[in-house]
């Protein structure tokens, strides 16, 4: 079963959904949850295009930005451990900030430049160690409940550009083809 509810606002470019998951196998009892498993997205924008346009923009005014957020609350476990309580602290929990930031550049009128700039954030609020016990010969899981980040971060950037040509015939019914090659 899924309960959903989204919401986008008139006029902005924010958007909102949450999602309210669950799933049940009844022959091995098994229970997966998702409770809620939300998302949080910011259209692209451009921070510094100018209201007005006055003359021919610039470079900078192209650069474009948007933003994803999402969160997921997840459980698996089976029907007769749900409420115990701690099952319900065995939720695995995380949220995802990603960031891209691009624009595109026209050089020497026929080539485009277009660099990007990704950063995406990971927030985990519990983690596992896992310890090797000699004396057991054993592994040892520990859960921790405490706030932990990664990050990613990658630049690249583009060059294109386009090359167009005509095949011009005499003929009636076809009379050009017009190609585009693309280095």
């Amino acid at each position: 079963s899924n309960v959903s509810y989204s919401k986008s606002w008139a006029g902005k470019p924010f958007n909102f959904s949450a999602n309210f998951r669950h799933s049940q196998n009844t022959q091995t009892n098994e229970i997966d949850l998702s409770l809620p498993e939300i998302s949080f997205t910011v259209s692209r924008f451009y921070p510094f295009e100018k209201k007005e346009a006055v003359g021919s923009k610039k470079w900078y005014e192209n650069i474009g930005i948007s933003y994803t957020l999402n969160g997921k609350n997840q459980l698996t476990t089976y029907d007769s451990l749900l409420f115990n309580k701690q099952t319900l602290n065995e939720f695995n929990s995380g949220i995802k900030h990603y960031i891209p930031i691009s624009t595109n550049i026209k050089l020497l009128k026929y080539v485009s430049l277009n660099p990007s700039i990704n950063y995406t954030e990971y927030w985990y609020f519990n983690s596992s160690n896992i310890n090797w016990n000699y004396y057991s010969n054993s592994e040892e899981t520990d859960t921790l409940w405490h706030f932990n980040t990664a990050r990613d971060f990658n630049m690249n950037a583009q060059f294109t550009t386009k090359i167009y040509g005509t095949f011009q015939f005499n003929k009636k019914r076809l009379q050009a083809i017009r190609h585009v090659f693309t280095p």
